[in-house]
This record gives C-alpha cells, sequence and structure tokens, in this order.
C-alpha cells in the first residue's frame, strides 16, 4: 500500500496556529512535554514531563518527571527527576529521583580532573625538556 504523497502547494500551519509548550505567568517560566537542548530563564521555572541538556534558571525552579544533563539554579525542588549535574544551593527532592552528581561531588570531579591533567601537562613538558 503506497501513501499518498504530499501536496507542497497547499500552505502549512501557520504560527498563530502552533501552541507553544512556554508559558509565562508573572515571574514564572511553565513549560512542559519540551525536548530543549539548553533552557535559560531569568527568574522562576516550573517544568514537567521534559528531556533537555541544561537548565539554567536565575531564580527557584520546580522540575517534575523530567530528564536533564546538567541543572542550575538557587533553589530545586525535584519530583521524579533524572539529573546528571545538580548545581544549586538547596535542593528539595520527593519521589523516585537518580542525581548522579550534586554540588560538591561536581566540583571535586572538576579538581580532580583538572590536578590530573595538570599534572600530566607537566610530565609531557618536562620530559621534553
Amino acid at each position: 500500500m503506497m501513501e499518498e504523497p504530499l501536496d507542497l502547494s497547499q500552505p502549512g500551519p501557520s504560527e498563530e496556529n502552533i501552541e507553544t509548550p512556554v508559558e509565562q505567568l508573572g515571574n514564572v517560566q511553565r513549560a512542559s512535554r519540551t525536548f530543549c537542548p539548553y533552557i535559560a530563564v531569568n527568574g522562576n521555572l516550573e517544568l514537567s514531563d521534559s528531556v533537555n541538556g541544561m537548565i539554567s534558571v536565575n531564580g527557584n525552579a520546580e522540575i517534575t518527571d523530567n530528564i536533564t544533563g546538567v541543572t542550575c539554579a538557587k533553589n530545586v525542588r525535584i519530583n521524579d527527576a533524572v539529573i546528571g549535574i545538580l548545581v544549586s544551593r538547596q535542593a528539595q527532592l520527593t519521589g523516585d529521583n537518580q542525581i548522579l552528581l550534586d554540588t560538591r561531588q561536581a566540583l571535586a570531579f572538576g579538581a580532580a580532573f583538572g590536578a590530573v591533567f595538570a599534572l600530566l601537562g607537566w610530565l609531557l613538558r618536562k620530559k621534553k625538556l
């Protein structure tokens, strides 16, 4: 069974007809069912049912049912999320969360990583002389 070819002579949906999952209510940005490599918000963020590479919030974040690589915010409330690296002053965790590195662990990992490569660079330069 063959599918009918697309009729390209007909106009596509206009921007007015496309609904966006991001909604702004005062100082709070709400987003749901997003797939973004990077989200940056100046204010507060409520995010649910999303997959994101990095979230940077200059305020408080509420994250529900989300998968994120890196999350940076002042205060974070997390419910049923998977986060690679969490950098925040305070984090309130509820539900089933998986966090690979928190703020202290990420700083320790970065310091150790930098020290190892600084030592390797010093040894390689010393060997050339």
